[in-house]
């Protein structure tokens, strides 16, 4: 929520945000991201979050398409 909020007020403030416009964020856009905390790293070893990371960037890249039911 941090960055779509941090991005609708920069648009705002340069008179550019369009309230009739769906914005969406993923991964590309740093929408979301994977949690990376003492609680997580206590239960996911750093070689799976290469690879998760490693697929992210996939994804973000548009290599590995995912489907939604949003666009």
């Amino acid at each position: 929520v941090d960055n779509s909020l941090f991005d609708s007020i920069k648009l705002f403030m340069k008179g550019r945000l369009t309230t009739r416009h769906t914005y969406f964020y993923g991964l590309s856009n740093q929408g979301v991201t994977l949690t990376r905390d003492k609680y997580t790293n206590a239960i996911i070893p750093t070689s799976m979050y290469r690879r998760l990371n490693a697929l992210a960037a996939k994804v973000a890249s548009g290599k590995i398409h995912v489907k939604s039911e949003f666009k």
